[in-house]
C-alpha cells in the first residue's frame, strides 16, 4: 500500500510539473524478499546496471540519479542512504563487478524473473540444473 501510495502521488507531481499526463512509470512495485547473500548480490548488480542495460550510460557510477554517485562521494545525496556492499572499502572491485556485463544474457531475464515472486528466487534453483552456472563471481 506504501509503494503504491508513492508512486501515485510521484507520478500526479511530476506530471503536473512537467505538464505531460502520460505514464511515469513502467509498470506495477514487486516486492521480493532477498533471503540470502547470494540473491541479494544478484539483485544489486542487476538494480545498479539497470542504465547500462537501457543504453542511458557505459559505467553505472555515471547515471546521474544513481545512489551510486553518492555513496562513491561523486555527488550529494538528499536523503540519507547506507550502502553495505563493500564500496567504502573495495570501491574498485565494486565497480569493476558493477560494470562487467553477465557472462550470460540469459541472467537478466532469470533475475527480473526472479524479482517478481514474492520470495527471490531463480527458476534454476527449483530445477537445479543451471544453479550453479548462476553463482558467476561476485566481484
Amino acid at each position: 500500500e506504501a509503494m503504491n501510495y508513492f508512486m501515485r502521488e510521484v507520478s500526479k507531481a511530476m506530471n503536473r510539473e512537467s505538464g505531460r499526463t502520460n505514464q511515469v512509470f513502467g509498470g506495477p512495485h514487486h516486492r521480493t524478499v532477498i533471503k540470502s547473500r547470494l540473491y541479494y548480490h544478484h539483485a544489486y548488480k542487476y538494480v545498479y546496471r539497470n542504465p547500462i542495460e537501457a543504453g542511458i550510460c557505459q559505467k553505472a557510477q555515471d547515471y546521474p540519479y544513481s545512489t551510486l554517485r553518492g555513496f562513491l562521494g561523486l555527488q550529494k545525496l538528499d536523503f540519507p542512504a547506507f550502502d553495505n556492499n563493500d564500496l567504502i572499502t573495495n570501491p574498485k572491485g565494486q565497480l569493476d563487478w558493477l560494470n562487467a556485463a553477465y557472462p550470460n544474457p540469459d541472467y537478466l531475464d532469470e533475475i527480473r524473473g526472479a524479482l517478481k515472486h514474492p520470495e527471490f528466487e531463480f527458476q534454476a534453483d527449483r530445477n537445479t540444473q543451471r544453479y550453479s552456472e548462476l553463482k558467476f563471481q561476485l566481484y
